[in-house]
């Protein structure tokens, strides 16, 4: 399927930005729900203020650099690498998109259960 793609003359550089923009709005979601999740339990609007500066400070600005790598390297790749290597970051791409947002309010509420002992 992948050799048809490039046959038909299919524009990489695209599909690699529409997938960072998919997974950013399914991070986000993710994200804004399992830190309200947390700002509720703990009633910090803090939580929530963290997590608006983790997409816009760092989740965004990496995407970015992942695109702008992509975009630099699809012209030196050879057309039967491409497919491999688009198919590769993809699903590095919708693993973090996934896994991260989960991580992230975890490790805040083991922070925040630490601060409780000590508080």
């Amino acid at each position: 399927m992948a050799s048809r793609a490039l046959a038909h003359g299919a524009d990489w550089k695209k599909r690699v930005s529409g997938h960072a923009a998919g997974a950013l709005l399914l991070f986000t979601l993710l994200l804004v729900m399992c830190f309200g999740a947390l700002a509720e339990k703990f009633g910090s609007p803090l939580v929530s203020l963290a997590g608006v500066v983790i997409v816009g400070g760092l989740v965004v600005p990496a995407l970015g650099r992942l695109e702008a790598r992509w975009h630099a390297e699809i012209d030196t790749l050879r057309a039967g690498d491409i497919a491999a290597q688009f198919r590769m970051r993809c699903t590095a791409l919708w693993l973090g998109a996934l896994v991260m947002p989960v991580g992230l309010a975890g490790g805040f509420l083991g922070l925040f259960q630490i601060g409780r002992l000590f508080a």
